[in-house]
């Protein structure tokens, strides 16, 4: 509302007048003084300037001026002094020869000399009196300028007001600014406020806004934008008001001068106003306005050419261009108009020009309104064309033109002008004589008859023939001809000849313009579509006879040899000529007009010849070896150009390589272009090669990517075409041969060369490649060349994938590769449904990355490169050669790289290539096979072990793929007899059986077999679950067998291969034991556990329809003798019965509908719901977990003991298995591996299975199986002794399992309880209680005394070897919270334990010896495994040698093992503590980092003798501390590396002050905490030391405060003497150095001591001074109410006190309690005051 009731207020009248009165009135005042003077006064002068604001003596170029002035006063006064040294120089030499003169008066030399010196003297002195003659002229001159500006400053011109002065321009401005905020704010301020709006135009129309737009350099730049502003107003106010049309007038005079701002804006404001805003009577308004401002005498003539070419001219043409029939021009207006054009005033040229537009516009479009002025105005018109004024005269011919074309006209004007045209091709106005001649053509038909018209074109014709006709002369003639086609086409036969002639004239000519290149193409264009329209008249032929003979001789499409040679060679010759000219734009085009004209000529079917002569810069380069020489010498500068490199960018060296390539480029273009319409040109046969080589050189060398698809066409072409001569294709084939030959020389000379340098190979191979397509054998010709270069470039992919691999492996940790999801088909759909993954870039694939699926992002499938593609043809083409034929070093070296490529790349397209070849070769019939038994086992095997861990999920499906068809190959597998007979078929056709065609050995079989089982293709999968469980050898049989049994079951068509399951004659025991021998090294990786759930559902009953389940579950026995019986317990049953009743949700409806239509026993629907759950099963992680564990167990339950007895050694077989993967990507669950799954299953099993206890145990920390581990050790515990196995006597194996499960989790008391249980010393379970609460000290005692007891052979009963380890163990853990870290490296020197050698030597800064360390079998073995405490250990060693550089490198390592530890553990939720050591790593590995940086930087700063900034780093590292129930080695662990690193600062800058040093470190802090800690876990005697160590020195107060109390508390909780001595600690101290709050702490201790002391009465006047000290000291009132509350104990009461004296004393006591309470509460509000309120 506040701000409406503003804007209203200024919209008003009264703010109105106040800013008129405010900002304008000077101004204003100006413009009114100057209108009612009589005596207009001249503004010439500096002194009427100044009226204006304009002080030329106080603007920046007068001021200027006057320091030139001042400066050229300087500068002769140096010139006087300088001449004054010479004149003093002048005189003395004079006096000199003056003296020498007088000895020798006699000698006419002397007398010479002294004269010639004497006029030397007085020339010098004469030009020391006019160097101060000019002097003083110039400072007469410089005064009188100053005079003179003062002068001016202060005059006041007559008759006028005051003048503008800085502050009336300062108010003007600030006024233009409000009015712009109040417009922008109401659009509509300037039309409510007329008074603004006149003041504005006043302003706009003033001279002072003209003068100071004319002189704005003489005023302050903050002023210049007057003019812009007021223009912005009016063009707004015109916006606001389109009424007002004489604004558009005003605004049309700022162009009147020109000025340095750029008001195009109001050009664009007046064309846009004028072309579309106007309405028709606004029009008329504007027109008759700029009609009576033409009569009107007084006005400039600037302005009325402004007001035609601004305003009226673009109103005529965008009116008339819209409505051809529009009423804006009326009779009176046409007559005023041509009342002044004919018998007006005398006006100048240009305006003359501006009318004569609007005339020619009204002649155009009103011509009936003019036709009385007819006469005249052609009368007026010639005589104009007969005047001198060339602009006048070219506006006068487009008037013309326009008169002829709506008037009737004389023939004889009309040609006399048509031929006046035609010669007028000097003027500077092309185009209006361009305008004037498309005018006149075109009226000439019907203006002319055919005599005048057969004259015109005569004439024409004759000017085309005349000699000596000039460039541009010709040009204007074609111009007018191509533009007019149809007038000029009845003598196109005559003018076509001059045509082609013309064509070398206008386009070949040297440094021919642009414009006439373009008009020979042009020309060239009309004679090809003249020729194409040209046709024999009927009427000149007689018969059919002659229409035949005619039709056989007569050229195609009109058409004649020599026109078709001439037009081809000048395209050809065009297109070369604009390739070596200067690469723009314009030539571009032309080039591209040139070759489709081209090709349009030569599609006509004429044999033309081409001349080579246009070629011939071409042909030179046909010699490879001068094109590299003049490729390489424009790339090495010689010295002759040198200089001129250097003083130009870009040198002409640089540009005609450019020019070079474009003409290579057209040359190969035209090649191409006469190739495709005349592949039999003889042109090609004798030249194509010629013009190929140059390129193919110059594409090799350059990299140019534009001649690559025109030479791999061309090339192939020319290959395969029939038409090059046999010498041409030798050249070309030992061309290429020594192209693939010299690149893969280089590759092997230097691996690391650019793809670009070979590109020239890589497009030989793609050439050959398509030739091979048509030509088999011409790949023969180049084995050698080719294998050479697939060797070096396999040499070079290896060289990569092992420089990427070293680089990656330092930042690596074990294990972390790229994760493959638990089976192929689950990669598959969850890349497909986009779990884990995020929006792509458009157009690119996505692949997982090495990280879980739940963590993914997005990860770009890099393109193949040129290199990679090289390779890939070149081992299709050799192996589609004659290079296996041979047994010789040739096949051999291909044979090894093919194997070389199958044990190192990580390319799917290059493997998929590789396995394809491979794989095709093992499929043929045996008897084709071109490799070897042993060659075909060794690609085999290669094939089988190849790690699909390094391959992206879906990408390597392909390759999964075609290995599964290798694999079954062995077994008779054809996909065609598949597709011929599919599943289901009845055809009886399907019993024919294909032998097989390898025979393989059984190892490799297993491996390659596996892989089938898990393939993401079902038909793979069920084929090979068929093979296993059927026994049978052959695929086809296998698909026979099922198609039997489909037709059987009756299953429906379309049905897939697995719904019949598989038939098997196996009982339950062979099929377990054959799962459990499967060979699962090529499915480590996978979720393998997925096999034993298909395999097991496949040879379940499929037979049948589905039955729905009850409350009961019970899948009881059905089916015949050849399936597995399953079945599951009816106690399990309610956890998987999902109820199939009514539901809102339409899913479960249909679901509900589709399980009810298979109910049917005669349509194997039970079949189709199982084959659903297999592949349910592998896209599923959990659901195949659960029904593994209901599947397996219920086969187990159905075998007998023995049976399982015997499946128990295959099980701990698997386990124990190498190659299991750690890690599975799936975004459905926590990730869970193959041995998660497995003792998840064994956990389940019922009887359990008995595993070995350490095989079982130390998968736990290998694959995170420890929580399932710990279940089924107890599990396995709780069985064995139920059944009677003494399991608690030694030695303990399964319970010392247990104990180490739980010690892995970091669950220290667990461990410790059952140390305790099983140990059976009496002592052990005293020091294992003592340790187990933190009694530190006590406990160490207690190892201590056992150890020497044991020793010393007092022990009741002699303990077993790990009593002794767990002894010297947890001492030794004791030792270490005591910092008995000396005593420690003593102890692991002794026991040679080189860790705990290693940790103990790293706290005592034993650095040589760490490093000694790193060097023994253990440490390497540690590292070897990835432990991340050692490469910790090793970036402590590397700060500490001064090795910087490697911190960062080092740190990424350690945290890649801490991470890759961090997923060996169980996640945070489920309550272990195993995460605590990696969590204090992480923050080591932190501070370590940031340990780095600071050494660099202080470093840097020290060497610079400069002192950092350590602030915020200190900072973070006071707030980044561990728990206070962390034990003192993690605190201490902390804080001795940073002592260290405190110390290697202060090292650094002993040269600083102490308080600068102190801002460097916070060594105090440290001490105090670590202290602190010490002393609240009870180690009083550990914090006193660490204090101990800390200077006084260096100390700020409130530091030095901190450790007097810790030093004091910790003489709290002891012995009197020790009470005493903390006592006395307090009195010592001086307290003038501390504040009010720390000296209230002091006397609270004092007064803590002496209550301690049972000294109350001064303990009284302890806490007394400490509240008095500092009033608001919460925790003094709270320990004195504590005191208070004590003395009113009833066991204080003295004997001989009276009882009712001793209850007011207790209730004083009680009263002064609480007071003290409720002043500590009200002092400090936290839960530790209020406590002690009920």
């Amino acid at each position: 509302d506040s701000a409406e009731s503003l804007l209203k207020y200024v919209s008003g009248k009264d703010c109105t007048v106040m800013l008129m009165n405010v900002c304008f009135e000077r101004p204003i005042a100006i413009i009114r003084s100057e209108k009612s003077s009589s005596t207009p006064f001249s503004t010439t002068g500096s002194s009427q300037l100044a009226v204006y604001g304009i002080n030329q003596w106080n603007s920046p170029s007068a001021q200027r001026k006057l320091e030139m002035a001042r400066l050229d006063i300087e500068m002769k006064k140096k010139q006087v002094e300088a001449k004054a040294v010479e004149e003093s120089k002048a005189q003395k030499f004079s006096q000199l020869k003056t003296k020498e003169a007088k000895q020798d008066a006699t000698s006419v030399t002397a007398q010479e000399e002294k004269t010639s010196a004497k006029q030397l003297y007085q020339a010098a002195r004469k030009a020391v009196e006019n160097a101060k003659r000019e002097v003083e002229m110039a400072r007469q001159a410089y005064s009188r300028e100053i005079q003179q500006a003062h002068y001016q400053a202060t005059a006041e011109v007559p008759g006028t007001s005051r003048p503008m002065t800085t502050s009336a321009l300062e108010l003007q401005h600030q006024g233009f600014k409000l009015v712009q905020i109040f417009v922008s704010l109401n659009p509509n301020y300037l039309v409510e406020n007329t008074k603004v709006v006149q003041a504005m135009r006043w302003l706009w129309r003033s001279r002072g806004r003209h003068y100071r737009l004319l002189y704005e350099e003489e005023i302050h730049p903050r002023y210049h934008h007057e003019s812009l502003m007021l223009a912005k107003f009016l063009v707004s106010y015109s916006e606001a008001n389109p009424d007002d049309l004489d604004v558009l007038f005003d605004l049309i005079r700022i162009f009147l001068k020109p000025a340095s701002t750029d008001f195009s804006f109001i050009k664009q404001f007046l064309l846009k106003k004028v072309s579309s805003d106007l309405s028709p009577e606004q029009k008329k308004q504007v027109l008759q306005k700029f009609l009576t401002m033409l009569h009107n005498k007084e006005g400039s003539e600037e302005t009325k050419i402004l007001g035609a070419t601004m305003l009226v001219t673009p109103l005529l043409k965008q009116t008339f261009y819209e409505d051809k029939a529009a009423n804006i021009v009326s009779d009176s207006m046409v007559e005023q108009l041509m009342s002044f054009v004919l018998h007006g005033p005398s006006i100048t040229s240009k305006l003359t020009c501006e009318l004569l537009q609007i005339v020619t516009i009204l002649l155009e479009n009103t011509w009936e309104a003019m036709i009385e002025w007819r006469k005249e105005l052609i009368k007026y018109l010639w005589n104009i064309l007969k005047d001198d004024d060339t602009s006048a005269k070219n506006y006068a011919y487009l008037a013309v033109s326009r008169f002829f074309e709506v008037f009737e006209t004389p023939p004889k004007i009309i040609l006399q002008v048509y031929r006046s045209l035609l010669r007028a091709h000097n003027t500077s106005e092309k185009r209006l004589i361009n305008a004037s001649l498309d005018i006149l053509v075109a009226t000439l038909p019907t203006r002319l008859g055919k005599n005048e018209l057969d004259a015109a074109l005569q004439h024409t014709v004759q000017l085309l023939c005349e000699e000596g006709n000039s460039i541009p002369q010709l040009a204007l003639l074609f111009e007018v001809i191509t533009r007019h086609p149809t007038v000029y086409a009845q003598d196109k036969r005559v003018l076509m000849p001059h045509m082609l002639l013309a064509l070398s004239s206008l386009g070949l000519v040297h440094n021919a313009p642009t414009e006439n290149k373009e008009l020979s193409l042009t020309v060239a264009r009309l004679i090809i579509e003249w020729s194409k329209k040209s046709h024999v008249s009927e009427e000149q032929i007689s018969d059919v006879s002659e229409v035949v003979a005619l039709e056989d001789s007569s050229p195609i499409y009109g058409f004649e040899q020599s026109m078709v040679d001439t037009l081809a060679n000048f395209f050809v010759r065009l297109a070369l000529m604009n390739a070596e000219a200067k690469h723009d734009k314009d030539n571009h085009k032309i080039r591209i007009e040139s070759k489709t004209l081209l090709k349009d000529v030569l599609s006509s079917g004429h044999k033309c010849t081409i001349h080579t002569i246009h070629f011939e810069e071409v042909f030179a380069l046909s010699n490879c070896e001068g094109i590299a020489a003049s490729i390489d010498a424009s790339k090495k500068p010689t010295s002759n150009d040198h200089s001129s490199r250097a003083l130009h960018p870009s040198s002409s060296k640089d540009e005609s390589d450019g020019n070079k390539s474009i003409l290579l480029l057209t040359s190969l273009e035209i090649l191409q272009i006469i190739q495709s319409n005349d592949p039999g040109n003889e042109f090609l046969t004798n030249n194509a090669w010629k013009i190929i080589e140059p390129c193919f050189v110059h594409y090799s060398k350059e990299h140019d990517s534009q001649f690559k698809q025109p030479l791999h066409d061309m090339v192939v072409s020319f290959a395969i075409g029939g038409y090059a001569s046999s010498e041409a294709m030798s050249d070309m084939i030992a061309f290429l041969d020594n192209e693939i030959s010299s690149q893969s020389e280089t590759v092997i000379r230097d691996g690391n060369e650019k793809e670009d340098a070979q590109c020239g190979a890589n497009l030989t191979i793609a050439i050959l490649e398509d030739v091979h397509t048509t030509n088999l054998d011409f790949v023969d010709l180049f084995i050698s060349s080719l294998l050479a270069f697939a060797k070096a470039r396999t040499k070079e992919h290896v060289h990569e994938l092992m420089g990427k691999k070293s680089s990656s492996s330092m930042m690596a940790a074990p294990g972390n590769g790229n994760q493959l999801s638990a089976t192929p088909t689950l990669g598959i759909y969850e890349q497909a449904c986009g779990l884990g993954l995020k929006a792509s870039v458009g157009g690119k694939d996505i692949v997982p990355s090495s990280q879980s699926t739940r963590d993914q992002t997005v990860s770009e499938v890099e393109p193949l490169s040129s290199s990679l593609t090289a390779l890939i043809i070149c081992i299709r083409l050799l192996s589609s050669s004659s290079i296996l034929s041979d047994f010789s070093n040739t096949r051999r070296y291909f044979m090894e790289m093919l194997a070389v490529i199958l044990d190192s790349s990580i390319s799917l397209p290059l493997l998929m290539t590789v396995v394809a070849v491979v794989g095709k070769w093992i499929m043929t019939n045996r008897r084709l096979c071109p490799l070897t038994v042993s060659e075909v086992e060794e690609f085999l095997w290669r094939i089988a072990l190849l790690d699909f861990n390094k391959y992206p999920e879906v990408s390597s499906s392909a390759l999964r793929d075609m290995i599964c068809c290798i694999a079954l190959s062995a077994y008779g597998y054809d996909p065609t007899v598949i597709q011929m007979h599919p599943f289901g078929d009845r055809d009886p056709a399907c019993d024919i059986v294909k032998p097989k065609t390898q025979e393989l050995k059984e190892d490799v079989l297993k491996k390659l077999f596996s892989l089938c089982l898990l393939s993401a293709n079902v038909h793979i999968r069920t084929t090979a679950i068929g093979i296993y469980a059927m026994q049978m050898d052959d695929c086809v049989l296998v698909h026979q067998e099922l198609s039997e049994v489909a037709i059987v079951t009756g299953s429906r068509g379309g049905d897939r291969i697995d719904v019949v399951g598989t038939p098997s004659g196996k009982g339950s025991y062979e099929i377990m034991q054959q799962l459990l021998a499967l060979d699962f090294d090529s499915l480590g990786k996978r979720l393998w556990t997925v096999v034993f759930v298909d395999v097991l559902l496949a040879c379940s009953n499929h037979g049948g329809g589905v039955t729905l389940a009850s409350q009961d579950v019970s899948i009881e026995r059905q089916g015949g003798e050849d399936f597995l019986r399953l079945k599951v317990g009816q106690t399990n049953g309610k956890e998987y019965v999902v109820d199939l009743g009514s539901s809102d949700f339409d899913a479960y409806s249909v679901f509900r509908e589709a399980i009810l239509s298979e109910k049917n026993s005669d349509t194997c629907g039970r079949g189709r719901c199982i084959a659903a759950v297999r592949n349910i099963v592998h896209g599923d992680v959990m659901t195949c977990q659960s029904i593994l564990e209901n599947c397996f167990q219920a086969a187990w339950q159905h075998l007998d003991n023995d049976a399982r007895l015997s499946l128990v050694q295959p099980i701990q077989m698997l386990l124990a298995g190498s190659n299991h993967s750690q890690f599975l990507n799936t975004s459905q669950c926590d990730q869970m591996n193959a041995i998660q799954s497995m003792v998840r299953l064994l956990v389940k099993l019922r009887p359990i299975p008995v595993i070995d206890e350490f095989l079982i145990s130390s998968l736990a920390p290998i694959f995170n199986v420890h929580h399932e581990v710990l279940t089924y050790l107890e599990t396995l515990y709780v069985a064995l002794k139920r059944d009677g196995f003494d399991v608690d006597s030694p030695p303990h194996d399964l319970l010392r399992a247990i104990q180490h499960g739980f010690k892995t989790l970091e669950e220290r008391d667990v461990d410790m309880a059952i140390s305790s249980s099983l140990s059976r010393i009496p002592g052990t379970k005293l020091a294992l209680s003592l340790d187990m609460y933190g009694f530190v000290t006590e406990s160490n005692d207690a190892y201590l005394s056992l150890m020497d007891r044991t020793e010393g052979g007092q022990a009741n009963v002699f303990p077993f070897e790990h009593d002794f380890e767990l002894w010297e163990g947890r001492w030794v853990e004791a030792q270490k919270d005591l910092n008995q870290w000396r005593l420690v490296d003593e102890i692991a020197t002794s026991a040679e334990d080189h860790y705990l050698m290693m940790e103990s030597c790293r706290k005592t800064e034993k650095w040589d010896k760490v490093k000694s360390l790193y060097k023994t079998p253990s440490i390497i073995a540690s590292l070897d495994k990835g432990d991340p405490e050692c490469k910790i250990t090793e970036i402590y060693l590397a700060i500490q040698e001064g090795h910087v550089s490697d911190v960062d490198n080092l740190h990424a390592q350690s945290a890649q093992m801490c991470l890759y530890n961090w997923q060996l553990l169980p996640t945070i939720g489920q309550g272990s503590h195993a995460h605590k050591p990696l969590f204090e790593r992480f923050q080591r590995l932190g501070e370590l980092r940031e340990s780095g940086q600071i050494i660099l930087e202080t470093s840097s700063h020290a060497a610079r003798r400069t002192i950092p900034d350590l602030k915020t780093l200190l900072s973070s590292w006071r707030h980044r501390i561990p728990n206070s129930f962390e034990p003192v080695s993690v605190w201490e662990d902390l804080f001795s590396w940073r002592f260290h690193v405190f110390d290697a600062i202060t090292s650094k800058f002993d040269w600083a002050e102490a308080s600068s040093l102190a801002t460097l470190h916070d060594r105090p802090f440290a001490a105090i905490s670590l202290g602190r800690s010490a002393r609240k876990q009870g180690l009083q005697e550990v914090s006193t030391e660490l204090l101990s160590h800390l200077a006084d020195g260096a100390m700020d107060v409130g530091d030095a405060f901190l450790k007097l109390r810790e030093q004091i508390v910790a003489y709290q909780n002891g012995s009197d003497d020790f009470l005493k001595g903390g006592l006395n600690l307090v009195n010592s101290t001086n307290l003038s150095f501390f504040d009010a709050r720390q000296k209230a702490e002091l006397f609270r201790l004092k007064g803590y001591f002496l209550r301690s002391l049972n000294d109350e009465p001064k303990a009284h006047q302890a806490y007394c001074h400490a509240v008095q000290i500092s009033p608001t000291y919460a925790r003094a009132w709270s320990d004195w109410g504590h005191l208070c509350a004590s003395l009113s104990d009833q066991s204080r009461k003295p004997p001989d006190a009276n009882d009712k004296d001793f209850k007011k004393k207790k209730s004083q006591y009680l009263a002064q309690a609480m007071g003290c309470f409720l002043e500590a509460v009200r002092c400090d509000q936290s839960e530790q005051s209020r406590d002690n309120i009920p």
